[in-house]
């Protein structure tokens, strides 16, 4: 009999097909993403590669996010379309403790044909993240726009309730109740968009940037403390994260640049903000 408990719960377990959770209370760590910024100077060469490694400095915080609306939980989010597991509209009260302290590593491999400019960078920041721009890349001036995207691991606390579908040996059907998870570190994705413009001459830069983060985008399902419970999609948003960039650098050699940042990172209801700062090394290959 244990035998068959036990193949019973993998089945149930690989073959969810619909979870979804309204949250009613949650907090969510937010890792500072990668700003989307130029170069600091002309690149002469048609490919270049350079490593930025420094540091990014920042008070940790917990934002109170504006209040958010969980969408309905219906019949057609059930692979069984059962009308008598269905949840109105709620609200969701949600957090975002903020992460700004962190190291900076990043591989850049640049194109420049004609001041044209293509990039693409592979970072850790301090998990996995891809950015692509293009741009113009002048004597004495640039601009461009880029895309970003990553993951990261970070804790959630939550509490809510949730509708899910289960399939076993005997029998299939669909289940409501309370669902809660506590400092459970969670993979996620993240991405956003950028902007920035520069000026440049012999040996200093001086850069600004803006750009628009979503911190729990994709690969957001979240887990609960029952083990015998599915992964859940939640049906809260998760808002958005301004930035604005102001750099500076100085070529301290002709392959090492020193750049100093200033950060400001407001939420997209403009009810919470935060400064940071970086320093970083950026040396050519």
């Amino acid at each position: 009999m244990k035998s068959k408990a036990k193949y019973s719960l993998i089945v149930s377990l690989c073959l969810v097909s619909c979870a979804n959770v309204q949250i009613s209370k949650g907090k969510f760590q937010v890792t500072q993403s990668p700003q989307i910024e130029g170069d600091y100077a002309e690149i002469i060469q048609p490919i270049n590669n350079r490593v930025k490694f420094g540091l990014n400095l920042g008070k940790n915080q917990t934002w109170q996010l504006k209040e958010q609306t969980n969408r309905a939980i219906t019949p057609d989010d059930s692979y069984y379309n059962d009308p008598s597991y269905s949840l109105p509209e709620s609200k969701a009260e949600i957090s975002y403790r903020l992460i700004q302290t962190m190291p900076v590593l990043t591989w850049q491999r640049t194109y420049v044909n004609e001041q044209f400019l293509k990039s693409i960078e592979l970072g850790v920041f301090p998990y996995p993240n891809i950015i692509a721009r293009v741009g113009v890349n002048a004597p004495t001036v640039e601009f461009g726009v880029g895309t970003m995207v990553g993951i990261s691991i970070n804790p959630v606390d939550y509490k809510g309730t949730g509708v899910w579908d289960l399939s076993q040996l005997d029998g299939s059907w669909t289940e409501i109740g309370g669902v809660e998870m506590n400092e459970d570190w969670t993979l996620h994705s993240y991405c956003g968009i950028g902007a920035y413009g520069g000026f440049h001459k012999e040996k200093w830069g001086i850069n600004l940037s803006t750009g628009y983060v979503l911190p729990w985008s994709l690969m957001n399902s979240l887990p609960s403390n029952e083990y015998h419970k599915p992964s859940f999609d939640p049906t809260n948003p998760f808002p958005g994260i301004f930035n604005f960039d102001v750099g500076a650098s100085y070529n301290i050699s002709g392959k090492t640049t020193l750049v100093c940042t200033i950060q400001k990172l407001i939420d997209e209801n403009n009810y919470n903000y935060a400064l940071s700062g970086r320093i970083e090394a950026i040396k050519k290959f």
